[in-house]
């Protein structure tokens, strides 16, 4: 008589759809995992490949691996809703098919989520891998950073990377990737569970290996998931409190870009017009969040304050050094991010 098999602690969650040449890999670095008892829910969203051949193999070798078949392509955010109502876990992993675990990172996460209570969602920093596995050099850009900065930081970009993620089972329930976010998706359900109160988290760890190919890079995949995008600030701005424009939308949403992409997207430069914009806005932004008290503070100021600077330095080419700098110490944003460079480093 076979054992039935403890409930786990983890459910990892992995779509695959034409993944014969990575399926392998993602599926040992999950199954090499130590600590947490977890099962794997892989959902063949119909591959014409070897990808369920493959899977099979794995899952006839070890009873944690369940398998599912959608007959056709559905998407990726159908399958991972496939997934996501098979799972048995208190908490849920995301992973792509064409990614890898880090070998602490089950440990580390649940380790994180037992011990916050507070945190429905936790993600974590990654480093990339070319098509064939190899680990390309590690991200310079990414910060260790409070939840309180991280709800902060989900106005303005979706710095959750969704292979990177662990969430709370029950947090998720009555969530579900929408489908009619082919790109996106994620930045769009931790907006939607950020309106509805769930808090976020990031661990400044690498635990994922993050697969990229040019297939990523498209012209028109960028531009419909900066479309998206602006959606989803629309949806947040409105939780905010704010009144927008279609167009402030767009500014908004450009304010982490270089100056050419602002220029390429709104048909304007970054000068003195953007500076004066964008002071209001941010000020703004400001005011409304002390009246709603949606995000948490000073940890919100503090981001925006931060924006503000960073938003001058950029249009300084424009707009005159002299400009600018006068600009951001006349204004009470930029004298409150001074006092906090003065606090921090004293």
């Amino acid at each position: 008589m076979s054992m039935r098999q403890p409930e786990p602690r983890v459910s990892v969650l992995i779509p695959a759809h034409d993944a014969e040449s990575t399926i392998a890999d993602a599926l040992t670095s999950v199954l090499s995992q130590r600590g947490p008892t977890f099962e794997i829910i892989l959902v063949d969203d119909g591959s014409q490949d070897r990808t369920l051949e493959y899977a099979r193999r794995a899952a006839a070798g070890d009873p944690r691996l369940r398998i599912i078949e959608h007959g056709s392509n559905s998407g990726r955010p159908a399958a991972r809703n496939t997934a996501f109502a098979a799972a048995r876990g208190s908490y849920v992993a995301m992973l792509d098919a064409d990614d890898r675990f880090a070998p602490t990172r089950l440990a580390r996460q649940v380790a994180f989520l037992d011990s916050h209570p507070e945190i429905d969602v936790v993600g974590s920093w990654w480093q990339g891998m070319d098509a064939d596995g190899r680990l390309r050099a590690a991200k310079k850009n990414q910060r260790a950073l409070s939840p309180e900065a991280v709800d902060c930081y989900l106005l303005f970009r979706g710095i959750i990377h969704n292979p990177t993620v662990m969430a709370r089972r029950q947090a998720l329930a009555g969530f579900e990737y929408d489908p009619a976010f082919p790109v996106a998706q994620d930045y769009d359900l931790w907006a939607r569970m950020q309106i509805a109160g769930h808090r976020f988290a990031q661990i400044p760890e690498v635990l994922l290996y993050y697969r990229q190919h040019a297939a990523q890079a498209s012209i028109a995949r960028a531009s419909e998931a900066r479309a998206r995008r602006c959606d989803i600030q629309a949806r947040l701005l409105t939780a905010l409190g704010m009144t927008f424009t279609r167009d402030d939308v767009i500014r908004h949403n450009l304010l982490y870009t270089g100056r050419r992409l602002y220029l390429a997207h709104t048909g304007r430069p970054m000068d003195r017009a953007f500076l004066d914009w964008a002071e209001r806005w941010f000020c703004r932004l400001v005011d409304a969040n002390q009246k709603s008290e949606f995000y948490p503070e000073p940890a919100f100021t503090d981001l925006v304050a931060r924006l503000w600077v960073d938003c001058a330095r950029k249009a300084a080419r424009q707009a005159g050094r002299p400009y600018a700098v006068k600009t951001v110490l006349s204004s009470e944003l930029g004298r409150h991010y001074l006092r906090r460079r003065i606090t921090n480093s004293g």
